[in-house]
């Protein structure tokens, strides 16, 4: 090789390398101060600290991605190639992250939509609690045994749930069960009455009292009445209590489901005494 031939090679090859230091340092500055500057203007947006955490280093490791792949392409590798390999560890990262994507992508619609705030009272299933913190892939419960109850978001968003603190009040339904001898009028006043006592029972709207059905072994009457959610459970077990000794002090008598027990003797066995043949 000819000393005029190597001279353009090296030169091509040293100005390739400043190049890629170059977008490297460029890089660099640009992820800092994408990084700078979302942090600012997440402070004002209307997400959770670990959702706009997440966004932040979602932009900041991005651009270093890109910057990678402009570094390799100045340095002399093919674009083509470059591209491909990219977008092949994309595909690998989305299949490999695919249900914390989904997550992802519910905790998102949980926000764009409000569909809740922490501190707000939810049923999922049979699970009952008060939102913590919903992060980017996960959403805990805190229920009123003082568990904390994790569930993803996807999970969460597929199963649906209710939100038991948007409205102003609510409007349990309390069920009793009394006897077909019992005088329905008496039953009707008594409810009304209990109810209406009741210091934290909303007079409107007013309590709504309702037979509901017709059962086998007795008559179910509902009583309806508003609250607040802060005295959701405890009116509930208060009426319940009340309504017990009221009905007790008018004699009507509410069904007890009755287990029917029998007892059976075994007869004595019979034994052969006939003589046997000589």
């Amino acid at each position: 090789m000819t000393t005029e031939s190597a001279n353009p090679t090296l030169v091509s090859l040293v100005l390739h390398v400043a190049l890629t230091i170059a977008i490297l340092i460029v890089g660099a500055w640009l992820a800092r101060f994408t990084r700078r500057r979302l942090q600012k203007a997440v402070q004002h947006a209307p997400v959770s600290m670990s959702v706009a955490s997440l966004l932040v280093s979602v932009a900041y490791y991005g651009v270093w991605a890109f910057t990678a792949a402009v570094a390799l392409i100045a340095l002399g590798f093919p674009s083509s190639t470059v591209v491909t390999v990219l977008a092949i560890v994309i595909i690998i990262l989305g299949i490999a992250m695919q249900q914390s994507l989904k997550d992802f992508a519910a905790a998102v619609n949980f926000r764009l939509f409000r569909t809740f705030e922490p501190g707000e009272f939810l049923q999922v299933n049979e699970v009952m609690g008060t939102v913590q913190e919903m992060l980017p892939f996960t959403t805990s419960l805190r229920t009123a045994e003082n568990k904390l109850v994790i569930i993803a978001n996807s999970e969460l968003q597929t199963m649906g749930m209710t939100n038991f603190s948007r409205e102003a009040f609510l409007r349990p339904l309390l069920s009793f069960g009394v006897s077909y001898a019992s005088d329905l009028a008496v039953v009707k006043r008594i409810l009304e009455e209990t109810a209406m006592a009741h210091p934290a029972v909303m007079k409107e709207p007013p309590p709504a009292i309702q037979i509901q059905s017709l059962r086998e072994k007795d008559i179910e009457v509902g009583l309806r009445v508003s609250v607040l959610l802060a005295d959701y459970w405890s009116v509930q077990s208060d009426l319940r209590e009340k309504v017990k000794a009221r009905f007790d002090e008018a004699g009507i008598a509410m069904w007890i489901p009755q287990v029917a027990v029998r007892e059976i003797v075994a007869s004595p066995a019979k034994h052969d005494v006939s003589t046997p043949e000589a």
